[in-house]
C-alpha cells in the first residue's frame, strides 16, 4: 500500500491542512464546483452569509499585516450581490490554541477591512485540540468559532472527490487516523516502557506534549466524572499541563500573593506554589508554612515525595509520580481523587 502524503511530510505541520483547505476553497484551482464549494464554506461559517449566494471564492495563505501578523488562511468568498466576506483560520496542530492570538487576528483584519464581514476560526487538528475545552466559552463569547478533528471530518469528507483524488483522500485519512490514535493514546502507551519511546512514532504519535495533551485529555475525562472537576490543558512553557481550575487555594492575605494550586506536569501530580518571590515578606511567610505543607502531604495515604525548596514564582512542593504506560487514566484519576479528598481541604486551613 502507498505511504500517506501527510504521514511522509508531517501531520504536525499547519500549512499541510491549511494548504489542503486553501486548494478546496479557491474557484481558480479547486477540484470541486462551486456548489460545492458553497456548501463548505456555509459549514465552516454558517452564521457568516445569511443566505447569500456564494459565486467563487479565493484562498489566501499566510496573510500578512506586514512584519507584525499573518494570518494562516484568508478564504474571500465572492457573493451574488457584488459584495465580499472572508474567513480567518488559525491552524493550531499540537500547539495551544489562544484566544488572545484570535483577538488580535479579528482586531487587525477589521481595522483594515472595516466594510468586510468576516468570521474567525480555531482550527485544531492535532493534539492542540486538547486546549479548546478549557476556552470555548470565551472563544463562543467573541462570536469565534471552534473546529477539532472530529467537526473537520464532518465538515471536509465525503466530497464529491472522495475515491478520485489521492491528496484529498490522504488527508481525510490523515485526520481520521488522528482521531483514532487520540482515543487509543492509553492503550498505545501501554506496550512502552516510557511515553517518550520513539517506538510510538512508528504509529503516527508524536513524542512530547502531543503524547500527554492526548493521555491528559484521558485523564480529564476520566477526572471530569469524580468529585474534582474543571480541568484545563496547557503549555507551561517548558512542560504541558493538567491544571486543576477550581483547586487554587489563597494562603494569607492577598497582599501576601501566595497561593497553592493543583496541576499535573509530564507524568507526576503536583502541589505548587505560586510567590511573589520579589516581596520579602511574602517569601518569608512561605518558608515558614512549606515545612507545615509538606508534613502535611506527606500523612496522604497516596505516596509522593517533596521536592528542594527553590525560590522561584512557581515552585513545585509536592509530588506524586504516575506511570501512564501501566496505570490506566480511570486508576490515575481514582489515585488523583483521593489525593485532594485527603489534603485539599487540609491545606486551606494552613495559616
Amino acid at each position: 500500500m502507498a505511504e500517506n502524503f501527510v504521514d511522509i511530510v508531517g501531520f504536525q505541520l499547519e500549512k499541510i491542512h491549511t494548504g489542503m483547505i486553501a486548494w478546496l476553497l479557491d474557484s481558480e484551482r479547486s477540484p470541486l464546483p462551486v456548489h460545492e464549494q458553497a456548501v463548505l464554506v456555509k459549514k465552516l461559517a454558517p452564521d457568516l452569509l445569511q443566505g447569500k449566494e456564494v459565486t467563487s471564492t479565493k484562498s489566501v495563505r499566510e496573510y500578512s499585516f506586514g512584519r507584525s501578523l499573518r494570518i494562516d488562511l484568508v478564504l474571500e468568498i465572492f457573493l451574488k450581490d457584488q459584495t465580499k466576506s472572508c474567513i480567518l483560520i488559525e491552524c493550531k496542530t499540537d500547539s495551544d490554541v489562544s484566544v488572545k492570538q484570535l483577538e488580535k487576528t479579528a482586531e487587525a483584519f477589521s481595522a483594515k477591512n472595516s466594510s468586510v464581514p468576516f468570521s474567525v476560526i480555531a482550527l485544531a487538528v492535532g493534539a492542540g485540540q486538547f486546549t479548546l475545552m478549557h476556552q470555548l466559552h470565551d472563544i463562543q463569547r467573541l462570536g469565534f468559532h471552534a473546529i477539532d478533528v472530529r467537526c473537520a471530518l464532518e465538515i471536509f469528507s465525503r466530497l464529491s472527490i472522495a475515491g478520485t483524488t489521492r491528496t484529498y483522500d490522504d488527508w481525510i485519512a490523515s485526520l481520521q487516523a488522528e482521531l483514532t490514535r487520540s482515543a487509543r493514546i492509553d492503550t498505545a502507551l501501554a506496550g512502552l516502557d516510557h511515553p517518550w519511546n520513539i517506538r510510538s512514532v512508528k504509529t503516527g504519535y508524536r513524542t512530547g506534549f502531543a503524547t500527554f495533551y492526548m493521555f491528559y485529555a484521558r485523564l480529564r475525562a476520566c477526572l471530569n466524572k469524580g468529585p474534582f472537576q474543571e480541568w484545563a490543558i496547557y503549555s507551561g512553557r517548558n512542560n504541558p499541563v493538567l491544571n486543576w481550575q477550581k483547586g487554587w487555594i489563597g494562603a494569607g492575605s492577598e497582599n501576601d500573593a501566595l497561593g497553592l494550586y493543583w496541576e499535573f506536569n509530564w507524568d507526576a501530580f503536583c502541589l505548587k506554589a505560586e510567590i511573589d518571590k520579589q516581596n520579602t515578606a511574602c517569601w518569608e511567610r512561605w518558608q515558614k508554612i512549606r515545612p507545615r505543607i509538606v508534613e502535611l502531604c506527606a500523612k496522604c495515604p497516596n505516596a509522593g515525595r517533596p521536592t528542594a525548596n527553590r525560590r522561584g514564582t512557581w515552585v513545585t512542593t509536592y509530588k506524586w509520580k504516575f506511570n501512564f504506560c501501566k496505570e490506566e487514566p480511570v486508576a490515575i484519576a481514582r489515585k488523583t481523587a483521593d489525593i485532594l479528598s485527603h489534603l485539599h481541604k487540609h491545606l486551606q486551613s494552613v495559616t
